[in-house]
């Protein structure tokens, strides 16, 4: 057990060290854990105290979690896709600009609208 935990929190400041981008991870990692404690919670310890047993308020509170934790996942990837088709523009002026991981009608909102003509 003290072996787990060592190695354990080993992990955990070893992924703090490695800047910004490693205590996001650590701190998703920390929800992840919490989620996982809810249901495991309830199958293992349901019948012996009530308070272990899901309610409405836990399992929303998971799904919130989940849905941050997958949204937060999705965005950081749009954004490191984003970021590299910058310095590839930069290098070699033949990509598009706009984010490509997004659906085709919402790359179409990030990219820059052009004014329309007056007329009539």
């Amino acid at each position: 057990y003290v072996v787990v935990c060592g190695v354990h929190q080993f992990a955990f400041y070893y992924t703090c060290s490695l800047g910004s981008a490693g205590a996001i991870t650590a701190g998703i990692n920390k929800c992840l854990q919490t989620v996982m404690l809810f249901f495991l919670s309830n199958a293992l310890f349901c019948g012996s105290a009530a308070s272990q047993c899901l309610s409405p308020l836990k399992i929303a509170s998971a799904m919130c979690v989940c849905t941050g934790v997958m949204l937060y996942a999705f965005l950081s990837s749009c954004e490191q896709q984003h970021q590299q088709q910058q310095q590839q523009q930069q290098s070699d002026r033949s990509v598009e600009p706009g984010l490509t991981c997004l659906h085709p009608p919402l790359a179409k909102l990030s990219e820059p609208v052009a004014p329309a003509a007056a007329g009539g």
